[in-house]
């Protein structure tokens, strides 16, 4: 009656308790009917986090393209402490994101308003808050490879504390001034 829509639910396991498996993910499919749900099982693993996305039709979920994706931003991040989210294309990791010369990218998941971080006061909550600046190296524009490679080689982003957070999946950048950008995360 009212046909089925395709979603999509990426996924990240927990490795033997040791934190996310090595940034490796996990893509399923599955069709939902009105009566029916048809899934994929899986057994003994420890889910960390999900993201799913919402009633794509067969045409705008390219599976085998979005699983190539998924692959080569494994092997270009291959420790990378979160999840990216904000590319449809590995070609747009290349393109000018900015021709200033430095800029400031604000993680400010930690604070009063997120669950995670409600037992802490603002002094706590403060500590993590970071602005990353990210510097034109040799006069060529910063590129999201660049800020990417920058986030997930600080010290911030692998802080125990932020991989453990929920909002791991970095779905863009909103620009707050011409050089200060905040990191947009989800869960």
């Amino acid at each position: 009656m009212f046909g089925s829509k395709l979603v999509g639910i990426f996924i990240k396991l927990h490795n033997f308790g040791f934190g996310c498996l090595e940034r490796h993910s996990l893509l399923l499919l599955f069709s939902i009917t009105i009566l029916r749900i048809n899934f994929i099982v899986l057994k003994d693993l420890k889910i960390c986090s999900i993201k799913i996305f919402k009633d794509m039709s067969e045409e705008e979920f390219d599976e085998i393209k979005y699983i190539k994706l998924l692959e080569e931003l494994d092997a270009i991040f291959p420790n990378c402490p979160f999840s990216i989210s904000c590319i449809n294309d590995i070609k747009q990791l290349d393109e000018t994101f900015t021709e200033k010369k430095d800029i400031i990218i604000k993680d400010d998941r930690a604070n009063e308003f997120n669950y995670y971080y409600s037992n802490l006061n603002k002094n706590e909550l403060a500590q993590y808050t970071n602005y990353l600046v990210i510097k034109q190296k040799n006069d060529v524009p910063i590129t999201l490879r660049q800020i990417l490679t920058e986030m997930s080689h600080s010290t911030h982003y692998n802080n125990s504390i932020i991989m453990k957070d929920d909002h791991n999946f970095l779905e863009g950048f909103d620009k707050m001034t011409d050089i200060e950008y905040i990191s947009c995360f989800g869960s």
